[in-house]
């Protein structure tokens, strides 16, 4: 979902009450984006997708 809504540039309350994140709120999917970009699992997985050909992020 955090690729998608970078791809689509989504805000964060796009999500509430998705279905993909069991009907919970946007936090969740903010939550979890702030533990990737701090620990740095979010760098190490746009590298692992390096060699493929991606869709450039809207700016925002």
């Amino acid at each position: 979902m955090l690729l998608e809504k970078l791809r689509n540039d989504a805000g964060w309350h796009d999500y509430d009450r998705d279905e993909r994140i069991g009907g919970k709120g946007w936090a969740v999917v903010h939550r979890v984006a702030r533990r990737w970009f701090t620990s740095g699992l979010y760098a190490e997985a746009l590298e692992a997708y390096g060699p493929h050909e991606g869709v450039p992020a809207p700016d925002g």
